[in-house]
Protein backbone atom coordinates (compact mmCIF):
# COMPACT_ATOMS: atom_id res chain seq x y z
CA UNK A 1 0.00 0.00 0.00
CA UNK A 2 1.38 3.43 -1.04
CA UNK A 3 1.03 6.40 0.96
CA UNK A 4 0.30 9.91 -1.10
CA UNK A 5 2.68 12.67 0.29
CA UNK A 6 1.17 16.10 -0.63
CA UNK A 7 3.24 17.90 -3.12
CA UNK A 8 3.84 20.78 -1.02
CA UNK A 9 5.74 18.67 1.58
CA UNK A 10 7.63 17.15 -1.26
CA UNK A 11 8.49 20.95 -2.57
CA UNK A 12 9.92 21.65 0.77
CA UNK A 13 11.79 18.74 1.47
CA UNK A 14 13.66 18.68 -1.84
CA UNK A 15 14.39 22.89 -1.59
CA UNK A 16 15.86 22.10 2.16
CA UNK A 17 17.98 19.53 0.75
CA UNK A 18 19.60 21.97 -2.03
CA UNK A 19 19.99 25.12 1.09
CA UNK A 20 16.83 26.94 0.89
CA UNK A 21 14.54 27.06 3.93
CA UNK A 22 11.60 29.12 3.93
CA UNK A 23 11.36 30.92 7.09
CA UNK A 24 8.05 29.82 9.10
CA UNK A 25 7.50 33.30 10.24
CA UNK A 26 7.20 34.21 6.56
CA UNK A 27 5.47 31.16 6.28
CA UNK A 28 2.64 32.06 8.20
CA UNK A 29 2.26 35.67 6.74
CA UNK A 30 2.01 34.87 3.68
CA UNK A 31 -0.38 31.61 4.27
CA UNK A 32 -2.07 34.26 6.21
CA UNK A 33 -2.29 37.02 3.57
CA UNK A 34 -3.85 34.53 1.32
CA UNK A 35 -6.44 33.36 3.50
CA UNK A 36 -7.43 36.74 4.07
CA UNK A 37 -6.90 37.47 -0.03
CA UNK A 38 -9.66 34.97 -0.80
CA UNK A 39 -12.46 35.69 2.14
CA UNK A 40 -12.37 39.23 0.79
CA UNK A 41 -12.46 37.82 -2.93
CA UNK A 42 -15.33 35.36 -1.85
CA UNK A 43 -17.44 38.07 -0.63
CA UNK A 44 -16.39 40.98 -3.26
CA UNK A 45 -17.61 38.28 -5.64
CA UNK A 46 -20.77 37.47 -3.78
CA UNK A 47 -20.72 33.96 -4.67
CA UNK A 48 -23.65 33.50 -1.71
CA UNK A 49 -23.69 30.48 0.59
CA UNK A 50 -22.08 27.28 -0.79
CA UNK A 51 -23.93 23.84 0.36
CA UNK A 52 -20.88 23.48 3.30
CA UNK A 53 -17.98 25.21 4.84
CA UNK A 54 -15.09 22.67 3.48
CA UNK A 55 -16.10 23.83 -0.03
CA UNK A 56 -16.72 27.36 1.32
CA UNK A 57 -12.90 27.30 2.49
CA UNK A 58 -11.56 25.77 -0.58
CA UNK A 59 -12.73 28.12 -2.79
CA UNK A 60 -11.85 30.91 -0.84
CA UNK A 61 -8.32 29.52 -0.26
CA UNK A 62 -8.40 29.15 -3.92
CA UNK A 63 -9.51 32.66 -4.74
CA UNK A 64 -7.34 34.04 -2.46
CA UNK A 65 -4.26 31.84 -3.58
CA UNK A 66 -5.00 32.94 -7.32
CA UNK A 67 -5.46 36.77 -6.91
CA UNK A 68 -2.30 36.81 -5.19
CA UNK A 69 -0.03 34.57 -7.90
CA UNK A 70 -1.53 36.99 -10.27
CA UNK A 71 -1.02 40.03 -8.37
CA UNK A 72 2.59 38.72 -7.87
CA UNK A 73 2.65 37.97 -11.87
CA UNK A 74 1.74 41.41 -12.76
CA UNK A 75 3.66 43.22 -10.24
CA UNK A 76 6.02 44.63 -12.41
CA UNK A 77 3.78 46.21 -15.19
CA UNK A 78 2.70 49.98 -15.10
CA UNK A 79 -1.19 49.49 -14.45
CA UNK A 80 -3.51 51.65 -12.48
CA UNK A 81 -3.96 49.99 -9.11
CA UNK A 82 -7.98 49.37 -9.58
CA UNK A 83 -6.84 47.79 -13.02
CA UNK A 84 -3.96 45.66 -11.27
CA UNK A 85 -6.95 44.81 -8.44
CA UNK A 86 -9.70 43.34 -11.34
CA UNK A 87 -6.86 41.56 -13.34
CA UNK A 88 -5.42 39.90 -9.62
CA UNK A 89 -9.57 38.54 -8.81
CA UNK A 90 -9.66 37.16 -12.68
CA UNK A 91 -6.41 35.41 -11.73
CA UNK A 92 -8.09 34.16 -8.32
CA UNK A 93 -11.52 32.98 -10.13
CA UNK A 94 -9.42 30.88 -13.30
CA UNK A 95 -7.25 29.56 -10.47
CA UNK A 96 -10.28 28.47 -8.41
CA UNK A 97 -12.12 26.91 -11.56
CA UNK A 98 -8.98 24.69 -12.17
CA UNK A 99 -8.48 23.89 -8.46
CA UNK A 100 -12.36 22.56 -8.08
CA UNK A 101 -12.59 20.81 -11.39
CA UNK A 102 -9.40 18.88 -10.35
CA UNK A 103 -10.72 17.89 -6.93
CA UNK A 104 -13.57 16.87 -8.75
CA UNK A 105 -11.78 14.79 -11.34
CA UNK A 106 -9.65 13.12 -8.51
CA UNK A 107 -12.92 12.63 -6.20
CA UNK A 108 -15.25 11.30 -9.29
CA UNK A 109 -12.46 9.39 -11.44
CA UNK A 110 -14.92 10.56 -14.86
CA UNK A 111 -15.08 13.94 -16.36
CA UNK A 112 -17.95 15.64 -15.53
CA UNK A 113 -21.25 16.71 -17.33
CA UNK A 114 -20.42 20.43 -16.19
CA UNK A 115 -23.17 22.12 -18.10
CA UNK A 116 -26.31 19.78 -18.21
CA UNK A 117 -29.33 21.70 -17.82
CA UNK A 118 -30.49 21.38 -15.25
CA UNK A 119 -29.32 22.69 -11.84
CA UNK A 120 -27.64 20.76 -8.64
CA UNK A 121 -30.60 19.59 -6.13
CA UNK A 122 -30.81 20.12 -3.10
CA UNK A 123 -29.29 17.42 -1.31
CA UNK A 124 -27.31 16.11 -4.21
CA UNK A 125 -23.52 14.80 -3.49
CA UNK A 126 -20.85 16.77 -2.99
CA UNK A 127 -19.95 15.73 -6.63
CA UNK A 128 -22.72 18.15 -7.68
CA UNK A 129 -21.82 21.25 -5.64
CA UNK A 130 -18.52 21.05 -6.82
CA UNK A 131 -19.73 21.07 -10.36
CA UNK A 132 -22.34 24.24 -9.48
CA UNK A 133 -19.57 25.94 -7.95
CA UNK A 134 -17.60 26.07 -11.47
CA UNK A 135 -20.34 26.76 -13.72
CA UNK A 136 -20.97 28.76 -10.93
CA UNK A 137 -17.24 30.38 -11.46
CA UNK A 138 -17.20 30.31 -15.26
CA UNK A 139 -20.61 32.11 -15.91
CA UNK A 140 -19.03 35.25 -13.36
CA UNK A 141 -15.88 34.75 -14.84
CA UNK A 142 -17.52 35.73 -18.71
CA UNK A 143 -19.95 38.09 -17.25
CA UNK A 144 -16.95 40.07 -15.59
CA UNK A 145 -14.86 39.54 -18.80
Amino acid sequence: MSVSVPVSQILLAELGRRGFSPDPLLTKLVGSRIGDRGKREFERLNLGPLPDNALHSVCAYHLGMGACLTEFLISSMALPFDFQREVASFGGIAHTIYAVFDRLLDSSQQVPDLFRKEKARAGETQPGAKQQLIVDLVQLYFRRL
